[in-house]
């Protein structure tokens, strides 16, 4: 879902907040901020019935260079819900290659793949995601039988710096196919640096999943 447009793409956008706003009945994604976009702020929107996935922070094409970099962004109190109708591979809200963001008191569900993903470097290559928070969030009905390969939060690669506290995270369901997936709070590939704590997950195939 990562290469399809969204309904709001956001390039070099800085120190603006979205309040009240709402976000539904497009056959792709739904937020995008992109190269630049720093200081901005999502708050109380409600973001639905989407082809692919709610938010994306991180640019599209990463350029080591200050003046592109995506950092410091909110999203705060939002309800994102109803994704993955014709793209099931995706998420509620997407970090890619971003730092300092964070992500609080939101409720995400409904998307066949992933709640909330944080990270996009594989393994232990350098960190291009550092320092966001994950904090308060009720994450649930994530994978929904479509995915065992996904799950409630998710991160990929180094993170120093980032947390992941206070969320609750339920009903993240495999496929019948791969019974042994579906994870609350999965580690992917190199995840290295995260503080998870005080939360909660329940009715889900793994809780907790640390890869190498």
């Amino acid at each position: 879902a990562t290469e399809r447009q969204p309904m709001v793409a956001a390039l070099g956008l800085r120190h603006t907040v979205l309040e009240d706003c709402e976000f539904a009945h497009a056959g792709e994604n739904g937020i995008w901020l992109d190269r630049g976009c720093s200081d901005t702020t999502i708050r109380h929107c409600h973001i639905h019935d989407l082809g692919g996935s709610g938010v994306f922070i991180g640019p599209r094409e990463f350029k080591d260079e200050p003046a592109l970099s995506v950092q410091r962004n909110v999203l705060d109190n939002n309800w994102i819900h109803d994704g993955s109708n014709l793209f099931r591979g995706s998420q509620g809200v997407w970090i890619g290659k971003s730092s300092y963001n964070q992500v609080t008191h939101n409720e995400i569900s409904d998307f066949h793949h992933l709640g909330i993903s944080i990270g996009h470097s594989w393994g232990y290559a350098p960190s291009t995601a550092h320092h966001n928070l994950i904090a308060y969030n009720h994450v649930h009905h994530i994978c929904n039988g479509y995915f065992s390969d996904g799950g409630g939060i998710y991160t990929l690669g180094i993170s120093p710096g980032t947390v992941i506290r206070g969320n609750r995270v339920h009903d993240v369901v495999p496929t019948p196919l791969m019974p042994q997936g579906g994870t609350g709070i999965y580690h992917d590939e190199g995840s290295t640096g995260i503080l998870d704590e005080d939360n909660i997950v329940y009715n889900v195939g793994i809780p907790f999943h640390q890869h190498y």
